[in-house]
């Protein structure tokens, strides 16, 4: 294609230049500033790349790091997260290739560390995308590697989907844990004293696993000091409604600024410039040359002014002898020679002839040309050769010339296996790749792709195969009806089920349903009969893939047609799995269970089929007979569990766990025992330590009380999960232990923090309706607590919107948002109000109150509570108590919500008591029995001592007992300042106020008043605090 080489430097971008440098430099800024995009948009060949790429050399002078991946024009189903995976390809081998003190290396593990949490199974998942990060993790000792990916690597591929599936809520628009954990990644890695600039190349190519993690990515949370997110896209080929546009516009919308800088055609100057540069010429000497202008004028008439066809056109006037250089050094040419009216058509016309007279040079450069056109964006020698028919070195040389003109660029060079070199290359244009297909007629694409799908599928080895299943299947996917022998099509059906279980374990969901899918479409007929166990796997994988994205119809009816179709229940396992989990996303519970209780009679778990009370106490006697009786050492003595359908028993159990606590709570006991019972009898596994908590939930309860007990077994299961240490569980020991048994023997504040600990593990986990309950639980336990208000808040708006996107029902932390902000705006704290919210948004009315999910209610009737005692609303606390007493929730909830509902309840009644709706001698009695009974069985009496002491204190003042009363009130202060319960203490101060008012004490009463204003500032309650000073002047 000519000598002239290719251009040295930009031209005629100076003020995009600028731009583009001002971007970055507010990005590196100390200074916080607003999340910001940078986007380089302009038809094609305008010199987007270049003018990002520019950015590299400063951003490595500063010891930061230029990352770039390109998506790929030619690749209609792209490998899930391509250009971010290339992109850390890329920022990976330079921290390899340039650190010579191993600080960058270790810097990038301890990111790696503590964005996965540590955890075998977030290094599984983000290994499993990131495939070069296990370098990395194999860099230091065997020891090291195989603490990180020993274990977890087992989870990869078919493991890590079915472990997503089976936990993961529906709903394709939540952030995956993939996602999760590669935004933790980079906000633990960048930094502004090593910025990172990660270019996104093409972006109307974007497929949609990327372009979800660019709307994550991209979003105010992630605003990270010291990254750069970098863009090119041909604006001129995106519409408003496509995908990237509405990812534009919901980061827009988040007030996240997106800078666009558009670069078009060059002016004639840049043009003149650039040829300049491209004809090695120096600045004086085209300013001799009065007629150098004219040619930039009649090169910017025939490309109008667009760099990539500049240089493409300069060449081939030069080839063609219409442009050359005399002896002496000066460039010449014929105005009249050729034709200077070139449009688009005419530029791209000339471009396809220059390859056509490339591919015409040789059959080897034809070949070449063709088959790395076909294979990508970026390809390798070694996927080259197993296509092409040329022989080995007329390929090579063919590569050779291409890379020497301009065509290829060289990546890397890989030592394989075999000591043979694979070399990579990419193509330095996407308009060359175009060119390049079109050597193929148009009508013969599909088939010759189809071919090299045949090609690399009968000559590549299988664990090649594996590693390349996205390429080959992308080949076959063109054209599925070109497939006619059905030998054929049953090997790309398992091909497809292999690219199907490699998108799973990327979170990609969406990829991985359209691979099953069109594996079972390519099935024969009769293909149960014939083969069995592909279309099974295809059917349970498309099952759990409609599950993970939500759509629940077509899941149900691929789920009657395995049941129809397979040999036993161990075959049917996964679809009733993926089936009662959905069932439960739609809170359909009563379905759940009883579909899961049908799976586990089959299992030879049988369940009765009604929980009578007196058979659940004999089970629990039994138990718990059993436990004070077996010493802690026999206990751990237990083999590990052999028999598939035991381990299939303990997988439905803990999926129906939410359903049973929600539709039939009196089957709780039941479940719990039946998990222990199976552990002891048959063997331990990673889930037996979930269901050792689960029983100790179970003794926790105030009903129970039996909390020794119970801590005994939480305190065994956690011995058992160092030996069957199962990541996936770690969020399911965190809800039973911290949501219920430790309430009894550590502060109550103590038992908040792994409540947001066990969220993140579910979402990274895929656990969600689990992740929902420990959000569920800090969104009540703050309350209880006395978490400042504004913390709380921000925590629950943030839990919020991530579960909302994960179309979880939002009653409940709906309920204490609306509760907290009221509380902190103050503007609308009336009970009844917010009543009249609370049964709106939980469908409620007093015909419905019998048949309504009961936790539901009770987490109603908590917040209702809470919001009258504080605002002193007794009326409404009287009616609301009324209701709270017929709910059974001692049997449901752990100690800290109990404890803070009968204190809830007793205040109530002393309110309404000194306002003359209670007797005196009765009022808030009951609640003060209930807590003294619950302190007797708390190891940790400070969580309860407090309420107890403000209670007797009230209940002294209505006596006329003025001594206890001021006795009970400063035990009460006390005991609420060393738990930390500044709420608490702020109400005690407040009611020893209004009895030193009661007694005409006039003076004591102002200082308890500022006292008390002073906490509820504190605690963030500000329009209470206001109110006081107001009274107290």
């Amino acid at each position: 294609m000519g000598s002239t080489r290719l251009a040295s430097k930009i031209c005629g971008r100076e003020l995009q230049q600028q731009q583009l440098l001002e971007a970055y430099r507010r990005r590196n800024d100390p200074t916080p500033s607003p999340q910001e995009i940078t986007l380089l948009t302009g038809p094609s060949g305008s010199g987007k790349t270049v003018l990002a790429k520019s950015l590299a050399r400063r951003t490595e002078a500063e010891r930061g790091y230029f990352c770039w991946g390109k998506c790929d024009q030619m690749q209609h189903c792209n490998e899930p997260f391509a250009p971010f995976n290339a992109a850390v390809t890329q920022l990976v081998e330079t921290i390899l290739r340039r650190d010579d003190t191993g600080e960058e290396t270790e810097r990038l593990e301890e990111a790696i560390e503590k964005a996965t949490k540590d955890t075998e199974l977030g290094v599984a998942l983000l290994c499993g995308i990131f495939s070069v990060f296990r370098k990395v993790l194999f860099c230091e000792s065997q020891d090291r590697s195989a603490r990180f990916l020993g274990d977890s690597s087992r989870s990869n591929g078919h493991n890590v989907q079915h472990h997503h599936n089976h936990h993961r809520h529906a709903g394709s628009s939540a952030e995956s844990p993939a996602i999760v954990l590669f935004c933790n990644f980079l906000r633990e890695f960048c930094c502004i004293q090593h910025p990172v600039v990660l270019l996104l190349d093409d972006w109307q190519w974007l497929d949609q696993s990327s372009l979800e993690l660019l709307m994550v990515l991209g979003g105010p949370e992630n605003n990270l000091p010291g990254l750069m997110i970098l863009g090119t896209c041909r604006g001129n080929e995106v519409s408003p409604h496509d995908p990237l546009s509405v990812v534009l516009r919901g980061l827009e919308e988040q007030n996240v600024q997106i800078t666009n800088i558009e670069l078009q055609g060059l002016s004639v100057d840049g043009v003149q410039a650039m040829i300049s540069d491209l004809l090695s010429l120096p600045s004086s000497a085209t300013d001799k040359q009065e007629s150098f202008r004219s040619l930039a004028q009649m090169v910017h008439a025939l490309t109008g002014g667009n760099p990539f066809f500049i240089q493409q056109n300069l060449r081939v006037l030069r080839d063609q002898k219409l442009v050359y250089q005399t002896k002496d050094g000066s460039w010449l040419w014929n105005e009249e020679d050729f034709d200077a009216t070139g449009d688009e058509y005419e530029r791209t016309r000339i471009l396809d002839a220059e390859i056509q007279r490339l591919g015409d040079s040789s059959l080897a450069m034809e070949e070449t040309l063709v088959v790395a056109s076909f294979l990508g964006a970026s390809f390798c020698q070694k996927h080259l050769e197993l296509v092409a028919n040329s022989d080995r070195e007329g390929l090579r040389n063919a590569v050779h010339l291409l890379v020497k003109d301009g065509v290829f660029q060289q990546q890397e060079a890989v030592l394989q296996e075999n000591e043979s070199i694979n070399c990579y290359y990419q193509w330095r244009h996407d308009k060359y790749q175009q060119a390049s297909s079109a050597l193929v007629p148009a009508g013969k694409r599909r088939e010759y792709s189809v071919n090299v799908g045949r090609k690399l599928l009968a000559k590549l080895a299988s664990d090649d195969l594996e590693e390349d299943a996205y390429l080959v299947a992308n080949m076959f996917l063109q054209d599925l009806s070109l497939l006619v022998d059905s030998r054929e099509r049953i090997q790309v059906a398992r091909l497809l089920q292999m690219a199907g279980i490699r998108a799973a374990s990327s979170s990609a969901f969406e990829s991985a349903g359209s691979f099953f899918s069109q594996g079972i479409a390519l099935l024969p007929e009769k293909p149960w009969l014939y083969e069995y166990d592909l279309c099974l796997a295809l059917h349970n994988g498309a099952i759990e893939m409609e599950f993970c994205t939500g759509r629940f119809q077509p899941l149900d009816q691929l789920f009657d047609i395995v049941i129809q179709n397979t040999k036993g229940l161990e075959d049917q396992l996964r679809a009733y799995e993926a089936k009662i989990s959905s069932l439960s996303a739609r809170h359909l519970d009563l379905e759940a269970v009883q579909l899961g209780f049908k799976v586990l009679k089959r299992l030879g778990e049988p369940f009765p089929r009604s929980a009578i009370k007196i058979h659940t106490l004999a089970g629990i006697a039994k138990t718990v007979l059993w436990l004070r009786r077996t010493s802690t050492e026999s206990i751990l003595k237990t083999c590990p569990m052999q028999r598939w359908d035991k381990h299939a028993a303990l997988r439905i159990l803990q999926i129906i766990v939410a359903a049973v606590i929600r539709g039939k709570p009196e089957y709780s006991p039941l479940w719990a025992i039946r998990g222990v019972e199976i552990s002891i009898k048959y063997g331990f596994s990673g889930m037996t330590p979930a269901t050792f908590n689960a029983l100790a939930m179970i003794l926790g309860t105030t009903v129970l009380g039996m909390t020794e007990d119970a801590k005994r077994l939480s305190q065994i299961a956690h011995m058992i999960d160092q030996r069957y240490h199962a990541p996936e569980y770690t969020c399911r020991m965190l809800i039973f232990e911290y949501g219920y048994v430790q309430c009894w023997h550590s502060p109550f504040r103590s038992c908040i923090e792994p409540q947001i600990t066990g969220m993140k593990a579910g979402l990274l986990s895929g656990d969600v309706e689990i992740a929902f309950c420990h959000a569920n639980f800090y969104c009540l336990h703050g309350f209880c607590a006395g978490i400042r208000l504004q913390e709380h808040v921000s925590a629950m708006e943030e839990q919020y919107k991530e579960f909302s996107k994960l179309r979880q029902k939002m009653s409940f932390v709906g309920l204490g948002l609306e509760l907290g902000k009221r509380l902190l705006d103050g503007n609308e704290t009336d009970s009844a109000h917010y009543g009249a919210f609370c049964d709106k948004e939980t469908d409620l009315d007093e015909a419905k109150w019998g048949r309504k999910d009961i936790t539901l209610l009770i987490v109603s009737c908590f917040c209702q509570l809470f919001l009258s005692v504080y605002t002193n609303d007794y009326s409404y606390g009287l009616r609301v108590s009324r209701r709270l007493r017929h709910l059974p929730f001692d049997a449901i909830y752990g100690a800290m919500l109990v404890v803070q509902l009968q204190f809830l309840l007793g205040m109530a009644d002393v309110l309404a008591a000194h306002a003359g709706r209670k007797k005196p001698r009765s009022a808030g009695l009951r609640a003060l029995k209930k807590l003294k009974a619950l302190n007797r069985n708390m190891t940790w009496k400070e969580n309860v001592l407090n309420k107890i002491y403000l209670l007797e204190a009230e209940r002294a003042v209505l006596n006329g007992d003025r001594e206890t009363a001021l006795r009970k009130f400063d035990s009460a202060i006390q005991y609420a300042e060393e738990s930390g319960f500044v709420h608490e203490m702020a109400l005690a101060h407040e009611r020893l106020a209004f009895a030193f008012s009661h007694w005409g004490l006039k003076e004591e009463a102002q200082t308890n008043m500022t006292q008390s204003a002073i906490l509820y500032q504190k605690w963030g309650f500000d329009r209470k605090a206001a109110d006081l000073t107001t009274k107290e002047k």
